[in-house]
């Protein structure tokens, strides 16, 4: 937001922004900005829907400040990504080795990190296991963080049978 030396003579109420915001897109550099003006000297950010279609894409925006005397110049192009969509894309491949009485090893094939399959930027794998015996709500989990393939599950109950499931996660 502007300091309040950059509001003007006018009322605080005078004071507010426009910001511009368009799709990269290095074909269209002289494309169309969408435009939305907010009042408000204190604002410090806005929200649009863009489309489901539209998630995780890089987007241009720019801000412009005024006042009851008029418009202040436009700041520079800065880069935002749209929000993520849930991840589509399930690991494949899921096995587990026993590693002693109470754990298990989990491999699996990840996800692609790409828009299509992750839906964003994938944070990371959680897995779920639950005794074959109770229902699937029981479930417990473990979270793995970052692009990885493994996971040990530790502290389970000597000679039961689990279910196990993996998922991939952003932060969608």
């Amino acid at each position: 937001p502007l300091d309040r030396s950059e509001y003007g003579t006018g009322a605080v109420d005078s004071v507010g922004y426009r910001v511009f915001w368009r799709i990269k897109d290095t074909n269209a550099i002289n494309g169309q900005w969408s435009e939305r003006t907010v009042q408000g000297a204190g604002t410090n950010h806005i929200s649009d829907f863009v489309g489901e279609d539209k998630y995780f894409l890089p987007y241009e925006t720019k801000v412009q400040a005024f006042n009851d005397k008029g418009f202040g110049p436009n700041s520079t192009v800065a880069e935002v990504y749209s929000a993520e969509a849930l991840p589509v894309g399930v690991p494949q491949n899921v096995n587990t080795n026993t590693y002693n009485s109470t754990a298990i090893e989990v491999f699996w094939d990840p996800v692609p990190q790409t828009r299509e399959d992750a839906g964003g930027i994938i944070l990371g794998y959680q897995i779920n296991y639950w005794n074959q015996e109770d229902d699937p709500s029981t479930a417990s989990f473990i979270k793995y963080y970052g692009q990885v393939d493994y996971g040990l599950v530790i502290g389970l109950d000597v000679d039961v049978n689990m279910i196990i499931d993996v998922q991939v996660y952003n932060s969608a």
